[in-house]
């Protein structure tokens, strides 16, 4: 079992660090992807002060935003559901504020970066829990 858990985190991270997720402070490379919507270009500091100011912000900034990070992670989601340590869902146990509201604490700490940066971290950290998760087990 350890051995099969083992193996399931190294091609694991075989398969992330062949995505070249940008570390923090580290932007995407410009033109490596097409941000549709543009929302994962927004800059964190734009929506952090947009989610501070609640009802009275840019609400489509806002649902924009949190749309294409879910999307973002959807997308890990799915790559990743054939993981013994994923399983398809890199945020078990976590609502989707929870994950949000990572989001939003990394933006406060980043308000330089990108929303597509703040997406990666998200996803290495939930990465990262799910990784606990399994070794836990």
């Amino acid at each position: 079992m350890l051995a099969r858990i083992g193996t399931a985190i190294v091609l694991v991270s075989a398969v992330l660090a062949s995505t070249a997720i940008p570390a923090a402070g580290e932007p995407p490379a410009p033109g490596a992807y097409k941000a549709l919507g543009e929302s994962g270009l927004v800059m964190c500091g734009a929506f952090e002060q947009e989610m501070q100011k609640g009802p009275n912000g840019n609400l489509m900034l806002g649902f924009s935003v949190m749309s294409w990070i879910e999307g973002y992670i959807t997308a890990y989601n799915a790559t990743l559901s054939g993981s013994p340590i994923v399983g398809g869902d890199l945020a078990k146990g976590l609502s989707e504020e929870e994950v949000l509201h990572w989001v939003t604490d990394f933006c406060a700490e980043h308000p330089n970066e990108p929303i597509a940066a703040a997406a990666a971290q998200a996803v290495m950290h939930l990465f990262q829990l799910a990784s606990s998760r399994a070794r836990a087990e």
